[in-house]
């Protein structure tokens, strides 16, 4: 079987380092236009719910929606 891994590091680039390993809950990205701010949050926004795929917002509001 052939695996396709895929690095971050690359696709991010080394200027969003600061960003991409922050732990802190609001963090501003400031940069030209077109330099990859969006791309860079939303990538981060989604490796994060697969590492806690627990707390994963769409499954929380499909609970909600169950109880009620």
């Amino acid at each position: 079987m052939m695996t396709n891994d895929l690095s971050t590091r690359e696709l991010v680039g080394g200027g969003y380092d600061a960003f991409w390993k922050s732990k802190k809950r609001y963090v501003v990205c400031k940069g030209s236009r077109a330099s990859k701010k969006s791309t860079t949050a939303a990538l981060k926004i989604i490796v994060r719910m697969m590492q806690c795929s627990t707390r994963s917002p769409i499954r929380s509001s499909s609970a909600r929606r169950e109880r009620a």
